[in-house]
C-alpha cells in the first residue's frame, strides 16, 4: 500500500521535472489544437462512426505524425516516472531522455496491448463454454448465467491484468523482455498489487473530481469568455492527466521495487533485477 503513495513522493521530490512534463504536454496538445483550427476548415466534418478515418478527416494529412509524437510523449513520461523511482541519482533533465529504454517500453506496451486484446476474449469465450451445460439443464436461468458468466469474466480479466501489470516496469529495468517473469514477479503479491491499485484508483478519481468541479466553474463564466475559459479547461485536463499518469505509474515502480525485496518462490531474478535488489 506504501506503493501507492509513491507518485505524491516523486512529484514533491521532483517538482521542476513534473512541471516541464505538464509543460511539454500543453504545448504539445497547443500544437495539435493550432493544426485543427488552421485546417478544420478545410476539412470535411468527421465521420460518426470514429476510427482512423475520423483521424485523417479532422488532421488532415498530419494525423500520423500527430498521433506518433503524442504517443512518444506518453512513453517518455512513462520512462521518467520509472527512472525517477528506481534511479533515485538521477534528478532534473536527467530524467528526459529518449532511447534504448523508451523504445522497449514503446516495445512491450504494443505487445501487452496484443496480449490484453487476446486475453479480453479469451476469458468470455471459456467463461460461455463453461455455462452451456447449465443452460441446457436450467434454460430459464439464463438471466442469472449471464449475470454470473459477465461478473466471472471481469474478475478474471482484472486477475490477469493485475498479475501482468509490472510487465512494463521490468522490461524498463532490466533492459530485455521476460515474458515468463512477468507472471512470475508477481505470485503471491495479488492481492497487495490489486489493493495498490485501488488506492491509486482513489486518488486519480479525486484528482480528476477536483478538475471536473473547477471546469464546471469555468463552463458557467464561459458567457463572458468562451474561448478563455475553454483554454483553461483543457489546460486543467492536461495538468491532471499528467499528475494521474505520474501517480500510476510511480505506484507500479514502486510496487516493483518493494516486490524485489521480498521475490515470489517461483521468481528467479537476472541481470540488472540484481543490483536494484542488492
Amino acid at each position: 500500500m506504501n506503493a501507492a503513495l509513491e507518485g505524491a513522493r516523486v512529484i514533491r521530490r521532483e517538482p521542476k521535472a513534473v512541471l516541464s512534463w505538464v509543460a511539454i504536454w500543453i504545448l504539445t496538445l497547443f500544437v495539435v489544437g493550432g493544426v485543427v483550427v488552421f485546417t478544420g476548415s478545410h476539412m470535411p466534418a468527421p465521420a460518426p462512426s470514429g476510427g482512423v478515418v475520423t483521424l485523417a478527416r479532422r488532421y488532415g494529412p498530419f494525423w500520423p505524425i500527430l498521433i506518433s509524437a503524442l504517443l512518444v510523449l506518453w512513453i517518455m513520461t512513462t520512462a521518467s516516472v520509472f527512472r525517477a523511482v528506481l534511479r533515485s541519482d538521477e534528478h532534473g533533465w536527467h530524467l528526459f531522455k529518449l532511447g534504448p529504454d523508451e523504445a522497449r517500453l514503446a516495445g512491450i506496451t504494443a505487445i501487452g496491448a496484443l496480449i490484453f486484446g487476446l486475453l479480453g476474449v479469451a476469458p468470455a469465450i471459456l467463461v460461455w463454454v463453461l455455462t452451456q451445460p447449465v443452460l441446457l439443464v436450467m434454460p430459464t436461468s439464463l438471466q442469472w448465467v449471464v449475470l454470473g458468466g459477465t461478473l466471472a469474466t471481469v474478475c478474471l480479466e482484472i486477475w490477469i491484468a493485475v498479475r501482468l501489470s509490472l510487465a512494463p516496469v521490468y522490461t524498463f529495468d532490466t533492459h530485455h523482455y521476460h515474458l515468463v517473469s512477468y507472471w512470475d514477479i508477481t505470485q503471491t503479491h495479488f492481492w497487495r498489487l490489486a489493493l495498490c491499485y485501488v488506492a491509486v484508483a482513489v486518488q486519480m478519481a479525486g484528482l480528476y473530481l477536483g478538475v471536473s468541479s473547477i471546469v464546471w466553474v469555468l463552463q458557467g463564466l464561459q458567457g463572458a469568455h468562451p474561448l478563455a475559459a475553454e483554454i483553461i479547461a483543457d489546460l486543467l485536463k492536461a495538468v491532471a492527466f499528467v499528475l494521474a499518469w505520474t501517480i500510476y505509474c510511480a505506484a507500479q515502480a514502486a510496487a516493483y521495487k518493494a516486490i524485489l525485496q521480498n521475490p515470489p518462490p517461483a521468481f528467479r531474478p537476472t541481470g540488472s533485477l540484481r543490483q536494484t535488489a542488492a
